[in-house]
């Protein structure tokens, strides 16, 4: 039981001040399971609640650095930022801002430039691991699919009831001007820390 002024309701934000330090939006109090990232919902963490005191991480800016993308076999490790913009894509990969972040339920889409932060993409095979690294933990995914699309194909960025990283460039790979397709790497994820 919390005394009368350990409690408060700041702009919207639930905190509760002494020992221990919690915030949450109310959405997530409401709703529990979800937590707000602006105009979007962010499902919990696969393997565990979002426990983290600190959540900035749940809210990043356009540019903001948000992850690094470990490719263990093409032997790189590529910048994640939020959004796919030209400015953020020249920077690495770019999150797609309409997905959850990594390591979250659902679908986080990833974007980069076949040229660069993703050339090479041809050599990945089913089983390869991803591993994206985060302010709130690392998360392991093992691809599953490698597909290719059109330009236009949406279905990529579809919500899914599990924790899947989906990465996209630019196809064919030594395509001279706007590619016509899309190589898709689809993954799984399978362990968190």
């Amino acid at each position: 039981m919390y005394s009368r002024r350990a409690i408060r309701v700041v702009s919207g934000l639930l905190l509760i001040v002494g020992t221990a330090t919690v915030t949450h939006s109310l959405e997530t109090i409401e709703n529990p399971g979800v937590a707000s990232a602006g105009e979007f919902f962010l499902p919990a963490l696969a393997f565990s609640p979002v426990v983290n005191q600190k959540v900035d991480h749940l809210h990043p800016k356009i540019g903001d650095l948000i992850a690094t993308l470990e490719i263990p076999r093409l032997k790189r490790l590529i910048k994640v930022y939020e959004g796919t913009q030209v400015d953020q894509l020249k920077l690495g990969a770019g999150h797609y801002r309409g997905s959850v972040l990594p390591g979250y339920r659902d679908n986080s889409v990833i974007a980069g430039h076949r040229d660069s932060v993703f050339s090479q993409f041809g050599a990945l095979k089913r089983g390869d691991l991803l591993i994206t690294t985060t302010a709130y933990g690392e998360f392991t995914y093992v691809i599953v699919s490698l597909k290719v699309v059109g330009s236009n194909d949406k279905t990529i960025i579809v919500p899914t009831t599990h924790a899947r990283l989906t990465l996209s460039t630019c196809y064919p790979f030594r395509y001279i001007g706007n590619a016509p397709q899309r190589f898709i790497v689809g993954a799984t994820l399978t362990q968190s820390s």
